[in-house]
């Protein structure tokens, strides 16, 4: 059977938005959250634009690299151009998709751990592993020479694939473990009693389910060509696609200037 799923955030029924909503703020139901506060993701995103833009004005239009510019009179210029352009262009994009994002999912976009399920909710296409496929958990402590670096979560699902997580907190990560190792005897004294109102909680898709996933953007009938535009999609190839064409227009306006 499948192991993971995706779903456009838009086009989940509004129960199983609210149902989200409810399990990712409710610590009984949530076992473990990745997430990077908004703070952090805007100050990062604002140091890459403000680093890329200096640099753009000091190679393309400032006096301060004149003795540099043979540098940067041949077409070899597109290629720096383009650089700056795609990391000037990627956080103006990220600031944006993240207040989207913000203003859409009321909570954090992260990648949330349940009992029952792993979602990705880093963008508006929705990542789910199916946590009744799990084959064994396994927990591994990283030292580097002797430190402590991570500790890493790997689900083994039963069709051979996996998914890792990575906590830099042991003693965070030894109560995620016995979280998880308790929610599971939870999940089934809920299952054995029909008590849906905690299976919900656990599964905040477990509607999805009930409909065997019906609607799911990676289904087995989607083609490959559309699967490969999805994919370029992700990679953010639009954007790298722009940056170059910009690049090409300012490369030409400052040597024909």
């Amino acid at each position: 059977m499948r192991v993971f799923y995706q779903f456009d955030f838009d086009t989940l029924p509004r129960s199983v938005k609210k149902q989200l909503l409810k399990s990712v703020s409710n610590p009984d139901y949530l076992v473990h959250a990745d997430t990077t506060s908004n703070r952090i993701w805007f100050g990062l995103n604002a140091l890459l634009i403000l680093f890329c833009s200096i640099l753009l004005w000091l190679v393309a239009f400032s006096d301060v690299v004149d003795s540099l510019s043979i540098l940067w009179e041949d077409q070899r210029a597109i290629f720096l151009y383009a650089l700056l352009l795609t990391g000037l262009i990627y956080g103006v994009h990220a600031i944006w998709q993240r207040n989207q994002l913000n203003k859409e999912f009321y909570f954090l976009p992260g990648c949330y751990l349940f009992p029952l399920a792993i979602v990705d909710v880093r963008s508006w296409k929705i990542g789910i592993y199916d946590l009744a496929q799990l084959h064994k958990l396994e927990v591994t402590h990283n030292k580097v020479n002797g430190k402590y670096k991570k500790t890493l979560f790997k689900f083994n699902f039963y069709d051979g694939s996996a998914k890792t997580l990575a906590i830099k907190d042991r003693n965070k990560a030894e109560i995620v473990l016995n979280n998880f190792n308790l929610s599971q005897g939870v999940a089934r004294t809920a299952f054995h009693n029909r008590d849906t109102q905690t299976l919900n909680g656990f599964d905040p898709f477990l509607e999805l389910r009930k409909a065997k996933w019906a609607g799911a953007l990676n289904d087995a009938k989607n083609g490959t060509q559309k699967k490969l535009l999805v994919t370029l999609i992700d990679l953010k190839l639009p954007l790298v696609l722009i940056a170059i064409a910009l690049a090409i227009l300012l490369w030409y306006g400052k040597n024909a200037a």
